[in-house]
């Protein structure tokens, strides 16, 4: 039996409502709260205003682009793996309902920052679901800080329904619903397991290498419900999981069909071999996570914090240990920044995995020396994830260490950690301390909304990001330096040459281009680059299905060697343009080793058009 006090329902402390009719709504609610529960109310209202003001800043083209043009792309109607051959549309399926409405309704006005709005919208109810099932096991402080140590991470700072972000979120909703399955009372496990076996097979297709791991997470969850005699959960868990896998495996392997598929992974593959391969990805990840928490810089950070788990420290020092731990890694952080000039940890996505790494030595020795059940629930729901998430996402990831890329795999990790940091902090002395968790929770919070300050994805600090981007598909963004140069560069180009009811292929990395211009994307790629003779499936792909772009946008930065005419006589995607389209502008934009921020835009349009 857990030492921990559990969270009991609000009957139980005597309210004094008598056998009067309890009110409804949010008023009556309100009145009911008490002090802790109103004060986590206001935190959770003024977190939301915040990240509504944090997702205007910031404009990239690339990554934070790449999500919306590829909802874009299946709101058009094009299909997943047939048209579109990236395997990482299909979580930005989850999104484009949202941008086919939006685009019906208000064209490419304002359509970035409405999908960041409807990322955020969602985020907000998986939030408000996981507080209340954490809420069935632990007090309203630790919840509260559980779920937001959660909500706001997203993989490179990129905000929207993606194969990042929709994983991330089923598996938050894994860890906190089946928490309240496995713990909380057996009358209402069913209605927990609902939610995990609608959510996690989306999560799991959403971002394919995570498959594994949220099988083993689903199959842990069944084996704890099984042992506590929940089996009635069981079965609710397996069907509902079962009415969601059936038709999507029959979506693929019908509507799309394997050898689509097939030729999708193939060619991923391919284009993927020259960089490194899979063993070298995960090989280099994780010796550079286990050298960045050895670094001079950041020992100190980590040795405070692993030495809370020391018994023959004194609890004190243990427990400050604990609340301070967050802290002293951000500031070590920006030390890495100065002495260095490399820091690991810009993104939160890295704050958030390198605390639960330092944390869970902690927690461990908490749960065997306390007997936590909700701890020890926790860490072995995370576990699938933590010990073959994280290998499966090093391994098919070109991001490395740098860009925090691992939520999907560590956030249930995450919140495993920052429940068992609280229940330390509040506890290890002996004595209840409402105060010592106060401070937890501000701090571990605290440090998670400085970090995102520290960047946008490829561009400026948010402090830097002070002008509005340009109308159309950005407006209402702020950006700056580089990057909003870069924005307005390619905003001029596409309104210049791209008319409406046109075409595109973009041969580079600006995916902004199709979100400017609101055309359809005639290419197997939405993210096109210098393949080499893998250009062939492109060129098959528009010879098979007899789409020719009207206009074709080269990137400046993905020519190679003299110039575009040079590099025509050896691509097969442009020697296959020659006698089709020709330049119109941009030639001189052109010169050797641009950064992508720098290049700028050769355009070719169809002839006759």
């Amino acid at each position: 039996m857990s030492t921990v006090e559990v969270a009991q329902p609000a009957a139980a402390h005597g309210r004094g409502h008598g056998d009067r009719p309890s009110r409804r709504g949010p008023r009556a609610a309100w009145s009911r709260a008490t002090p802790e529960e109103r004060g986590v109310g206001l935190a959770s209202l003024g977190l939301v205003l915040w990240f509504l003001v944090r997702v205007r800043s910031g404009a990239d083209l690339y990554d934070g682009s790449h999500v919306v043009a590829l909802a874009q792309r299946i709101a058009q109607g094009d299909r997943l793996f047939v048209d579109e051959m990236n395997a990482q549309a299909v979580g930005s399926a989850a999104g484009a309902p949202f941008v086919w409405a939006w685009t019906h309704l208000f064209g490419q006005n304002h359509l970035v920052l409405a999908y960041r709005y409807c990322y955020v919208t969602v985020a907000v109810l998986v939030g408000v679901l996981c507080y209340r099932a954490l809420r069935t096991r632990v007090r309203p402080l630790v919840a509260f800080t559980a779920v937001a140590a959660a909500s706001m991470v997203t993989s490179y700072h990129v905000v929207g329904l993606s194969y990042n972000t929709v994983p991330t979120l089923a598996m938050t909703i894994f860890a906190c619903c089946g928490l309240a399955a496995v713990l909380g009372p057996a009358s209402s496990a069913r209605r927990w397991v609902v939610p995990v076996g609608l959510t996690a097979p989306l999560g799991a297709v959403s971002l394919q290498s995570l498959l594994p791991a949220v099988g083993l997470s689903l199959l842990v969850l069944a084996v704890l419900l099984w042992r506590d005699g929940r089996r009635d959960a069981v079965l609710w868990l397996v069907g509902t999981a079962a009415a969601v896998t059936v038709p999507v495996a029959g979506y693929f392997l019908g509507a799309v069909g394997w050898s689509a598929i097939s030729d999708t992974l193939d060619y991923t593959v391919q284009y993927q071999q020259p960089r490194s391969g899979p063993l070298e990805r995960l090989g280099f990840t994780s010796i550079s996570w286990l050298k960045e928490l050895v670094t001079p810089v950041r020992l100190p950070a980590v040795l405070l914090g692993l030495s809370a788990a020391v018994p023959a420290l004194p609890v004190r020092w243990r427990r400050e240990a604990v609340i301070w731990f967050p802290l002293v890694l951000g500031a070590t952080s920006l030390l890495a920044l100065l002495v260095h000039d490399v820091n690991l940890m810009r993104y939160v996505g890295s704050v958030q995995l390198y605390t639960a790494l330092v944390m869970l030595p902690v927690c461990l020795w908490w749960v065997r020396s306390r007997g936590d059940r909700e701890v020890a629930t926790l860490l072995l729901l995370a576990a699938p994830t933590a010990l073959v998430g994280h290998p499966m996402v090093a391994a098919t990831t070109f991001a490395g260490p740098w860009y925090g890329e691992f939520p999907p795999a560590s956030v249930a990790l995450a919140i495993a950690t920052t429940v068992g940091a609280c229940r330390v902090a509040e506890r290890i002395t002996g004595v209840a301390d409402g105060v010592a968790l106060k401070r937890c929770a501000l701090v571990s919070v605290l440090v998670i909304l400085a970090s995102q300050f520290a960047t946008n994805f490829y561009g400026n600090s948010p402090w830097a990001a002070r002008t509005p981007a340009p109308a159309g598909a950005y407006s209402g963004l702020y950006s700056g330096g580089r990057e909003l140069a870069h924005l307005r560069i390619v905003q001029d180009t596409t309104d210049t040459w791209v008319r409406p009811g046109e075409s595109l292929l973009v041969y580079g990395a600006v995916t902004g281009a199709f979100l400017t211009s609101g055309a359809r994307a005639d290419t197997n790629i939405v993210w096109l680059e210098d393949f080499g003779e893998l250009g062939r499936y492109t060129t098959d792909w528009v010879r098979q299905t007899g789409r020719v772009p009207d206009v074709v946008l080269v990137s400046t930065d993905a020519i190679h060697g003299d110039g575009i005419e040079a590099m025509a006589q050896r691509d097969p995607i442009l020697a296959s343009f020659a006698g089709t389209h020709r330049i119109v502008a941009g030639i001189r934009s052109f010169s050797p080793g641009q950064f992508r921020s720098e290049a700028g835009l050769v355009v070719l349009r169809r002839t006759g058009t």
